[in-house]
């Protein structure tokens, strides 16, 4: 999830499944963080890794500070279940804020990421759509607390037309990729035009 949340920064996520699909079949030790952290000290090579940078830092640097917080005795965030312990928690917020290139939107998406359902990733495919829905022109007066604050709105919304679905932010995150990712122009913001997600098999 760090990587996926570190390399999607300013990028097309086709090079993060890249990434991510060189990992899964390598000999890396993904069910502990801290085994995977020295296995990137030793692989950190373009063989599993891009040389991206947000600005003159490399991501894979950035990287290696991102699991360092998670990995602090305050945390030891080991596992994806000990997310639950820091919903909302200012100080880890501010420590991974504190890692040059990590802003809002990563955080955000990397606790989507590690299963927060009321997490989402605050980007330009969000804000775009919000942007759409609204009328509001152009797309870069749409900031990540009104594109935020606008989907929390509508929520209930959804929640009371589908009582038989979890709608959640989360879940709304996913439909607007899709939606993003086949070009739609415009959506109906107050329809959420339907579509059938490939995990659950749920409508909305």
């Amino acid at each position: 999830c760090a990587v996926d949340a570190v390399f999607s920064i300013n990028t097309k996520y086709e090079a993060v499944k890249n990434i991510i699909n060189k990992i899964e079949k390598s000999d890396a030790p993904l069910g502990s963080l801290v085994k995977f952290r020295e296995w990137i000290d030793k692989n950190s090579s373009e063989k599993y890794f891009n040389h991206q940078k947000v600005a003159k830092e490399l991501k894979i640097d950035i990287l290696k500070d991102f699991i360092d917080v998670l990995l602090k005795p305050t945390y030891n965030f080991c596992d994806k279940k000990d997310f639950r312990h820091f919903i909302d928690d200012k100080k880890i917020e501010k420590d991974l804020k504190a890692i040059f290139g990590i802003g809002e939107v990563t955080i955000s998406y990397f606790f989507m990421l590690v299963g927060d359902e009321n997490s989402i990733k605050l980007d330009r495919h969000v804000k775009k759509f919000v942007s759409n829905g609204l009328g509001v022109k152009p797309v870069g007066t749409i900031n990540e607390k009104f594109a935020f604050d606008t989907l929390k709105n509508i929520l209930p919304e959804l929640q009371k037309k589908y009582p038989k679905l979890t709608v959640t932010l989360r879940g709304i995150d996913y439909l607007i990729w899709n939606f993003q990712r086949k070009k739609i122009k415009s959506v109906d913001y107050k329809k959420l035009v339907i579509i059938r997600t490939k995990s659950d098999n749920q409508e909305i």
